[in-house]
């Protein structure tokens, strides 16, 4: 185990200041936290985190996002979200905006500055340049590995353990998918757009004969492309979930 980086702790410092009932608490958790395994994932990273000693929980365990930081070597920068189990922190997650990859970048070392998003906003607005934004369209796109940018992945493995073949949707696109993810998911909830979750094989066929009835209904309005994406989506799923494969849904 290590103490928390100096890029852990800013992001830990800048979530707690833009939740003003969690800034104590949070602080107090940050400082006794322990980084139990790292790993840079090509497009961001995962700490996983150990709160030691009698730091107090948190009063609210849903995940936080409210991170941004320009790094040293990536354009685009990174957004940054903290995940929580029984209200204590368990796990830092980092993910590269835009196309660019992190494998040659030392977390440990490396140049940043961690603002909040509202922060992060005012500067984008005065510099549109800087924002990446995701296409409007339906399309599926194959993947391997954890999927940059800001786009929303449905892939094979278990994302503590590692991700395998996927396939990704644009945040737009995952408007028509959200609903039936609500309908047909246990514990599914709006904060797992941006972050992990892992779909069990009996939310797995339920939500795969949703989307084929959705799809259905889409065609009926002549909604081609979000008819084939609920269709495209549930071929995926069909025989990964017949084979009761370990699936996840990984948000940006």
């Amino acid at each position: 185990m290590r103490p928390l980086w100096q890029i852990e702790r800013a992001v830990l410092d800048t979530l707690g200041c833009a939740h003003s009932s969690l800034t104590e608490p949070l602080r107090l958790q940050s400082a006794s936290a322990r980084v139990t395994r790292f790993e840079n994932t090509g497009t961001g990273f995962f700490s996983s985190i150990n709160v030691t000693g009698d730091a107090p929980p948190l009063p609210d365990g849903s995940p936080l996002d409210d991170a941004y930081a320009m790094v040293d070597g990536l354009e685009h920068g990174m957004g940054f979200i903290a995940l929580f189990e029984g209200r204590r922190l368990s796990v830092i997650e980092g993910y590269a905006l835009g196309d660019a990859e992190t494998y040659d970048i030392d977390f440990a070392e490396t140049k940043f500055d961690v603002k909040p998003w509202k922060v992060a906003r005012s500067t984008f607005q005065k510099h549109p340049s800087k924002w990446v934004t995701c296409a409007a369209d339906y399309r599926l796109n194959e993947t391997v590995g954890f999927d940059p940018g800001m786009t929303i992945q449905f892939a094979e493995g278990r994302w503590r353990d590692g991700i395998g073949k996927g396939v990704s949707v644009t945040d737009i696109a995952f408007d028509t998918i959200e609903p039936l993810l609500i309908a047909t998911c246990s514990g599914w909830t709006p904060w797992h757009r941006h972050g992990p979750y892992e779909l069990s094989a009996g939310a797995c066929a339920a939500l795969v004969q949703a989307l084929r009835l959705e799809g259905d209904r889409l065609r009926e309005i002549e909604a081609a492309a979000k008819a084939e994406l609920c269709h495209g989506l549930a071929e995926w799923l069909a025989p990964r979930c017949e084979a009761r494969q370990p699936l996840s849904i990984l948000g940006y």
